[in-house]
């Protein structure tokens, strides 16, 4: 995992936006629901680990939007979070970036074979 100091040029200073991270906590919650109808269903492993994933990539987007800040990069949100929220341990900070890890290689997986939709 990179530190922040070697991402930190991939997050810019923006306006705080509340509305943006209300409106990010109201798909949270479809996201959670969503989950709860695939609970216990071994065929959905994979969309259950994307959506855990995203349900956190979210929030972290929501809170760098209500502190001002913004990036397009994945990494960059773990390392923001590791950098600028020292009330998450190092051990939850490692699991989010394994779960973003674990949620590219889903993507790789799905879209790299030959076969066809």
């Amino acid at each position: 995992m990179k530190n922040w100091e070697e991402l930190k040029d991939a997050v810019r200073k923006v306006s705080k936006d509340k509305e943006m991270a209300r409106s990010i906590v109201k798909m949270v919650g479809i996201r959670r629901d969503a989950l709860k109808l695939l609970e216990n269903k071994a065929d959905f492993t994979s969309i259950s680990v994307e959506n855990y994933y995203e349900i956190i990539k979210e929030l972290i987007t929501g809170l760098m939007a209500v502190e001002g800040y913004k990036t397009l990069s994945h990494e960059a949100l773990v390392a923001y979070l590791s950098h600028n929220h020292k009330e998450f341990s190092q051990a939850e900070i490692v699991l989010i970036d394994e779960l973003r890890k674990l949620r590219n290689e889903l993507y790789i997986g799905d879209f790299s074979s030959n076969q066809r939709f």
